[in-house]
């Protein structure tokens, strides 16, 4: 089956890394001539899924040719495709079906992001990662900078804040990437993804593995005694429980707050507040965020 791709030849290399960042070549290259970018979206390989994958190859071969940027020092840059790279490299093959375009840095990543987005099945936390990757890409910002602007959007979008961004440039580039990406608005994004990087250490693993729904893991983090909420991790994934008997064990386990020590707590997160000055523009985007969010929950009570 691999015998039907031609290989790249020099010149048409050589044409491709002079020429525009349109232009294509379609053939087959070496394993040993592709190598792996550091920042691929997908962090985690399931073992079964790809045991599926590589038997499927090992049948019939790669349907889908992964898309490769050829490098000045002789090399191909994967750029999409790693799952069926490492298969193929399992099944013992000796070159894969590509399809080589000449990108830039940003627009290697950008495509990558685009292409897993789309087509490769990623975990909740690496779909999470890789839309505020984008973002921040089109944006040209950090991507601290980036969720300190989206919860600004949202508070504008709710009345909370004057913050002129709602119809600017950069509100725009949001909505555009939500809507190539497909998957979420951004509202949905900032209350039920963004929490996600924030959870505690092993709840966190579970989700980066694919192990734990991310609907479970927001329950699960919000269990502060560890020995307990590892307990409760445990329970819910030897015997996959459903979020309303996760939701019910957690409540038989843990009983429900006392108010008194929570009234405690936020007189003493409010004599804190009180004594801050909010240089730090990221802190007070953050602070207002949680407040409209505190606002949104008591509202629902």
């Amino acid at each position: 089956m691999m015998g039907s791709k031609r290989s790249i030849h020099p010149e048409e290399k050589l044409k491709l890394l002079e020429g525009p960042h349109t232009e294509t070549v379609g053939g087959s290259l070496r394993l040993d001539e592709i190598v792996v970018c550091c920042s691929q979206p997908r962090r985690f390989f399931d073992s079964a899924a790809m045991g599926e994958l590589i038997e499927s190859i090992r049948r019939v071969g790669i349907l889908q040719p992964l898309l490769v940027r050829p490098l000045a020092n002789g090399k191909y840059e994967l750029v999409a495709g790693e799952r069926r790279f490492r298969a193929a490299r399992a099944v013992g093959l000796e070159a894969v079906p590509v399809v080589i375009r000449q990108l830039s840095d940003t627009e290697a990543v950008e495509q990558a992001l685009v292409e897993n987005l789309q087509r490769e099945s990623l975990n909740p936390l690496e779909e999470t990662e890789s839309i505020l990757q984008l973002l921040a890409l089109k944006l040209g910002k950090s991507e601290e900078q980036t969720v300190s602007l989206l919860y600004r959007l949202q508070n504008a979008s709710r009345k909370k804040t004057t913050h002129n961004v709602i119809g600017s440039t950069e509100a725009q580039t949001v909505e555009a990437v939500f809507a190539s990406v497909g998957k979420m608005t951004c509202e949905s994004f900032v209350n039920n993804r963004l929490p996600l990087r924030n959870m505690p250490h092993d709840v966190f693993k579970a989700l980066r593995e694919g192990r734990l729904a991310y609907t479970k893991a927001r329950v699960l983090a919000q269990v502060k005694d560890r020995t307990q909420r590892e307990m409760l991790l445990k329970e819910s994934l030897q015997r996959d429980l459903s979020l309303s008997q996760l939701r019910q064990l957690i409540k038989t386990t843990c009983g429900a707050p006392e108010p008194e020590p929570l009234l405690k707590r936020l007189t003493t997160v409010y004599r804190r507040i009180k004594k801050l000055k909010w240089e730090d523009p990221l802190k007070r985007a953050r602070f207002e965020a949680l407040i409209t969010e505190l606002d949104s929950l008591i509202g629902d009570q």
